[in-house]
């Protein structure tokens, strides 16, 4: 399975209530993961790709926007 089936089977799940809404936070922390994989890949520097992570908006499990600090995305990409 790619990445990306991976993620959208997922995300049906939770929306399904199949899977506890913890998973959302999974699934977003994954894309974080593959998103800042793929800025480096592109060229971009490690703290710029953490920036331009930091400053995208992602969803709650109530739908609301909200934005990660680049700690917290640090935090994602190479644990505490």
């Amino acid at each position: 399975m790619t990445d990306e089936l991976t993620k959208d089977i997922l995300q049906v799940l939770v929306n399904h209530n199949v899977v506890p809404s913890s998973v959302i936070t999974a699934i977003r922390n994954e894309n974080i993961k593959l998103e800042y994989k793929s800025l480096r890949e592109s060229g971009i520097s490690g703290k710029e790709a953490r920036r331009i992570l930091s400053e995208k908006d992602y969803l709650d499990n109530n739908g609301n926007n909200y934005r990660i600090s680049e700690k917290q995305i640090q935090t994602i990409l190479y644990g505490k």
